[in-house]
């Protein structure tokens, strides 16, 4: 018969044994979580669709991304151009909206030393190209001025987020343009997005499966836990177009993200050339 004293002590051993194996299990809880912290994968939304668009064309990028051709310098001085609007505008320093476009325009282009400087190359075709992007972009601050005439208050201007979509992957990405609006005595948050690249094609379920603006609203939704209304802003066909995300959008950019993820894991590439190649800045590279 076990005596009270025998009975204690095996109490004490189970409780000190108990307590040995919850510490063993929280250290390796602890070990797993900082594993997985290690080996998380931060994509850049622009990352999943410049592979979406061409596997090729993503990684040509990124080789060379420090010596950027005159669409992307294009594409960077006209948005610090409407960035720069946009602060004057929330700091209440905005007066000649017009004037003030197109002195940021000439310093960010025509006074911009990276630009310049393929002007001063042998190459006619590049000259040509830097007075055709100088004139476009004098219609695009024109066209931006126009469509930015409505009463608005900035919120956020290109302010970066993250969007977790697991917990191995973590979606990065900004926020060009947020601001609140004004309709029929109702304030209205909207998401904007603003696009300079001349397509006359696009229509209007690109714009509603752009997955930029998913992962933005997605990002929105996970920060600030509410909605707002998107809107596409397209410099080239002087339009405004707005809408909202649904779930079904949600789910898309999800299974992209991931399916994009493992590719770019695994080094898995798979490259269709088609019509696209034609007008792809990387062709002479992709072709080597």
């Amino acid at each position: 018969m076990e005596s009270g004293r025998q009975r204690d002590a095996r109490i004490i051993v189970r409780k000190e044994t108990g307590s040995e194996l919850w510490q063993a299990s929280s250290i390796i809880s602890e070990q797993q979580t900082v594993r997985r912290i290690q080996n998380r994968m931060k994509l850049d939304i622009k990352d999943i669709t410049d592979f979406c668009f061409c596997p090729n064309y993503y990684d040509l990028k990124r080789r060379t991304k420090d010596e950027k051709n005159m669409k992307v310098l294009y594409d960077e001085s006209l948005h610090n151009v409407f960035y720069k609007y946009l602060m004057a505008l929330q700091q209440g320093t905005l007066e000649n909206s017009l004037e003030f476009l197109k002195i940021r325009w000439g310093k960010e282009w025509i006074k911009n030393k990276k630009s310049s400087q393929l002007v001063l190359t042998p190459s006619a075709i590049k000259r040509d190209t830097y007075d055709a992007k100088r004139k476009q972009g004098i219609n695009a601050i024109l066209t931006f001025d126009e469509l930015m005439s409505e009463p608005q208050f900035p919120v956020v201007i290109n302010k970066p987020y993250e969007l977790r979509i697991s917990d191995d992957l973590i979606i990065t990405g900004t926020w060009e343009y947020i601001r609140e609006v004004k309709r029929n005595g109702e304030n209205i948050i909207q998401l904007v997005k603003i696009v300079t690249e001349s397509n006359k094609f696009r229509v209007r379920k690109q714009m509603d499966n752009d997955l930029e603006l998913i992962a933005a609203d997605m990002a929105f939704h996970q920060t600030f836990n509410g909605t707002a209304e998107l809107l596409y802003v397209d410099i080239y066909t002087k339009k405004m177009v707005s809408s909202y995300r649904v779930p079904e959008h949600q789910k898309m950019l999800i299974r992209t993200a991931k399916s994009v993820a493992l590719s770019i894991k695994n080094n898995l590439r798979c490259v269709s050339p088609d019509s696209k190649c034609y007008h792809c800045e990387y062709r002479d590279q992709c072709l080597k």
